[in-house]
């Protein structure tokens, strides 16, 4: 089974990107799950939800604390319709084909327990800034079973109302972003 995470990098990360398990760019997430189901349906599922919703912007707001005993430090972010609507969307297409197998770690972060938040990792954005979703990434949790490590599969572009073409991006020809 596999374990993934779509996110929203602060900074865009490239297709074929690794990094270690502590070594998060910042990023807002849209949706953690497991999937029995194979890499590729699982990512034609993640990249058809993300193509169905429009770019936008969020709002940094609040610190908060969220995981166990408010072990991790995070920001929530306001004015983020665009990242609700991107975890209804993968949230529908991932749980909502048989094939995938999709496993949620549990109720409480999906759907209206959903809050959008960039967690703190490596820095942390400030209240007032603006975050940019304009793409979305499909990160492995455990590539070649690994989990130490992580490694960006697939970055889709956001729906920008037809000023560009669409489409996976390619993994960088560095694979390091």
């Amino acid at each position: 089974m596999g374990s993934y995470v779509v996110v929203v990098f602060v900074h865009p990360l490239a297709a074929g990107t690794r990094f270690g398990r502590r070594e998060w760019p910042l990023h807002a997430t849209l949706l953690r799950f497991d999937a029995a189901g194979p890499p590729a349906l699982i990512r034609r599922l993640a990249g058809g939800a993300v193509a169905r919703v429009r770019r936008g912007t969020a709002l940094v707001g609040a610190d908060d604390r969220f995981g166990r005993g408010g072990s991790v430090p995070v920001s929530l972010l306001a004015e983020a319709e665009t990242l609700s609507a991107l975890h209804r969307e993968l949230h529908a297409a991932l749980t909502g084909d048989p094939e995938a197998g999709t496993r949620l770690p549990g109720p409480r972060h999906a759907l209206g327990g959903y809050r959008p938040h960039i967690s703190h990792t490596t820095g942390r954005p400030h209240p007032g800034e603006r975050l940019e979703v304009a793409e979305a990434a499909l990160v492995d949790m455990r590539p070649d079973g690994d989990s130490r490590y992580r490694k960006v599969l697939a970055v889709w572009p956001l729906d920008d109302g037809g000023r560009s073409p669409h489409g996976e991006r390619p993994p960088s020809s560095s694979g390091t972003g």
